[in-house]
């Protein structure tokens, strides 16, 4: 039997990616939608500085941009982490564009 908060064995990357994001992410980060929201903000506010003009960053924006990070963390040391981390961001902007609920 597996323990609380124990990865189960033989787990794949999507099931893992959904047991993390659905359980403590979700406690300790809030929905997906206001998280993201809330980055985007702060996104847009350090990024008017950089570029002004452009329009302000979304919640979808920052799922893309944080899937976009795991891509270049994994071109420079691939890990399974990485790929969890990209399946739970998907996951993220299913839920911020009503796809899954």
């Amino acid at each position: 039997m597996t323990q609380p908060n124990q990865e189960p064995k033989h787990e794949s990357i999507c099931q893992e990616a959904h047991r993390i994001q659905g359980g403590d992410r979700q406690q300790d980060y809030g929905s997906p939608k206001q998280n993201f929201e809330d980055i985007a903000h702060v996104w847009t506010s350090y990024l008017q500085v950089k570029r002004a003009g452009h329009p302000p960053v979304d919640a979808v924006d920052v799922a893309h941009m944080m899937i976009l990070m795991k891509i270049v963390r994994n071109n420079h040391k691939p890990k399974r982490d990485n790929a969890v981390d990209i399946a739970g961001y998907a996951q993220c902007l299913a839920k911020i564009q009503g796809f899954d609920k």
